[in-house]
């Protein structure tokens, strides 16, 4: 009983944050995921739904452990499962984001290491390294859920933020100073002619 009233709050919360990156502008059309853990299960969004219309029915239940991408793909789970499952795994984070913010895919296309420009993204952030791989792998997946494991956060080249907290606001806040950041040197890039 009890489970079943922290998976409502959290799906709620989940349908909340979804909504928050669209209006944010960090996910456009199916892009971007989620997800939250509850023991050893974790709800991760349901490939190809929109995170500005998720409902109760928009999310899959996994456990806890390793998977593959056949097994992610037979759950109907987002491709992004093992990546998340990966986190989880590593980590005692709750939630985890994922969006494709504009300014930190084109910087993430332009440069190896990515370093704030902004006083908040050098305290939170400091330097960006930007991870490259094969989507859907499990090479990109250790990456990307190492990266999580020592900074919280993570940038894939031409592929966007992802970044975990131990709650949903946490996690916000993080991609929310990935994202800054980048706009800020993308914009000063642009004034100055780089």
């Amino acid at each position: 009983m009890e489970e079943d009233l922290e998976i409502e709050k959290n799906t709620g919360e989940a349908i909340a944050y979804g909504k928050k990156l669209y209006e944010k502008g960090l996910i456009d059309g199916a892009s971007g995921n989620l997800s939250f853990r509850i023991n050893d299960s974790f709800f991760i969004t349901r490939t190809g739904v929109n995170l500005e219309q998720l409902a109760e029915d928009s999310f899959v239940r996994l456990e806890v452990k390793p998977y593959s991408i056949d097994e992610v793909k037979d759950a109907k789970a987002s491709s992004d499962a093992l990546v998340h499952a990966k986190i989880y795994l590593k980590t005692k984070y709750k939630a985890i984001l994922h969006c494709h913010g504009v300014y930190n895919v084109v910087l993430s296309l332009t440069r190896d290491q990515i370093n704030p420009l902004d006083l908040e993204g050098r305290l939170f952030l400091g330097n960006i390294k930007v991870l490259e791989g094969e989507f859907m792998t499990e090479k990109i997946a250790e990456k990307i859920s190492d990266a999580i494991a020592k900074k919280g956060y993570a940038v894939a080249k031409g592929h966007g933020i992802y970044a975990a907290g131990n709650s949903f606001r946490e996690a916000f806040n993080l991609l929310s100073y990935v994202e800054h950041s980048c706009q800020i040197i993308y914009l000063k890039e642009l004034l100055m002619g780089r």
